[in-house]
């Protein structure tokens, strides 16, 4: 595998192995693809894998990661905005590469608070913003990855990242601090794409535009990215099943990126006097999502009181 960062963009090719685990630490991915716990009361709970879209936090998720936490505490499903309280808190697990001292083996880094999600009710897709941390006040920029919201081709080739065996463990506590002791291993996955669903796949489990693929998902690896052999994000995880033959082979699906344009942050841009809500959409034609040239195929508008979202 190959990685390569440019400014704060990824461009990866994966070579061999088609799922393996990522033992460096820490791995240059990991500060563009983190794991997501939740704190309920005094537990912390592994929920998944979210990956960033712009430098200063914005992170894309599935949403059923975020529906798992939620049923912890409220049972609530199915709506596509979520508030979080004392009640709840959830946090992307962030790792730097830089140590606290040149021979000391710890490195910056900790959990960074999601400060606000939303979701929509027509795909698996949920929309993360990070409250970023600053570093001798300055903002830290957060690598992100190119999208590709296109509706990808048949035998493609694809490599998905994400985290599985997550465990999280109340250890002890001093004067100070809460000590947590925490693991997970980082996986990379190889496949192609066997089946696309541009519509949806069925009217129960899978009601959302998405493809099949022969890849490996272990669990907790929900939300990662998918990504082509250019280094674009064509899809995320959303579910994987080993079947049991000679082969052991996998059924997996990945969720498509067009509807995550429906999704909205709560930002103040060059010239807000307050907050205002920009979909991903809009963000995109103001140059803060980077993206390729299958974006243009997606457009939003008004209709009779409806946001319309029509792709190709």
């Amino acid at each position: 595998m190959n990685i390569k960062q440019e400014k704060n963009v990824f461009r990866i090719s994966f070579e061999d192995n088609e799922f393996i685990e990522l033992k460096e630490f820490p791995h240059p991915l990991q500060k563009g693809i983190m794991p997501l716990i939740a704190k309920i009361d005094d537990e912390f709970i592994p929920l998944g894998t979210g990956f960033n879209i712009t430098n200063y936090g914005l992170m894309i998720t599935a949403k059923h990661v975020i529906d798992f936490a939620f049923k912890h505490i409220k049972n609530t499903v199915n709506t596509n905005h979520y508030t979080l309280d004392d009640s709840l808190n959830i946090f992307a697990f962030y790792v730097s590469d830089i140590k606290h001292r040149d021979n000391n083996e710890h490195y910056f880094g900790g959990f960074i608070d999601v400060s606000r999600i939303n979701t929509t009710l027509y795909s698996d897709v949920a929309l993360l913003q990070l409250q970023v941390p600053m570093i001798n006040d300055t903002r830290i920029h957060l690598p992100f990855f190119r999208l590709s919201p296109c509706i990808p081709n048949i035998d493609q080739t694809i490599i998905s990242f994400g985290y599985s065996n997550m465990k999280s463990q109340r250890s002890s506590s001093d004067n100070r601090n809460n000590i947590v002791n925490y693991s997970q291993n980082f996986k990379g996955s190889r496949g192609k794409i066997k089946e696309v669903f541009s519509y949806k796949r069925d009217n129960v489990m899978l009601d959302f535009p998405c493809f099949r693929t022969d890849s490996r998902f272990d669990p907790g690896m929900s939300g990662g990215p998918i990504i082509d052999l250019n280094g674009n994000v064509n899809g995320l995880i959303s579910s994987s099943m080993e079947v049991i033959d000679e082969d052991k082979s996998f059924i997996s699906y990945g969720t498509m990126l067009q509807h995550i344009f429906y999704l909205k942050a709560l930002l103040t841009l060059e010239g807000d006097n307050v907050p205002k809500e920009y979909t991903l959409h809009e963000l995109t034609n103001l140059g803060h999502i980077d993206v390729d040239n299958s974006f243009l195929n997606i457009s939003i508008l008004n209709s009779g009181g409806k946001t319309i979202l029509t792709y190709k």
